[in-house]
């Protein structure tokens, strides 16, 4: 009985080993997968942000809508970029002059702390 017995224990023993092989095996070759399926998640997520932010703000899209059928898309594309230029200027000029400023949760800054990590 006691022989049968660590038989037993000691094929187990294997069996546990070969299951976290193939575990480990396994994570590596789903690596791929799941950062596909991160990203795929991020736009998922942005779509229905946009989505929202649209539902929500319909006059803003009726408007822009407007300026597109009025102006037609050259000159809208070209006066966003102006206006996205302008903006972007304005946020580095008002973070430049006052460095204490709260950024937004999710904003990241290439520039290093004082402590030298990024």
């Amino acid at each position: 009985m006691n022989r049968k017995r660590a038989e037993l224990l000691v094929e187990r023993g294997r069996l546990l080993e070969r299951v976290q092989r193939q575990r480990i095996e396994l994570a590596g070759q789903l690596a791929p997968w799941v950062a596909a399926a991160t990203t795929v998640t991020q736009w998922v997520e942005m779509l229905r942000l946009g989505v929202e932010r649209v539902r929500s703000h319909p006059r803003s899209v009726m408007l822009a809508g407007a300026l597109l059928a009025l102006l037609g898309p050259r000159p809208v594309w070209r006066h966003a970029r102006k206006g996205l230029l302008l903006w972007r200027t304005w946020r580095w000029v008002r973070t430049w002059l006052n460095p204490q400023q709260q950024r937004p949760s999710g904003a990241t800054s290439s520039a290093q702390s004082p402590d030298g990590a990024q």
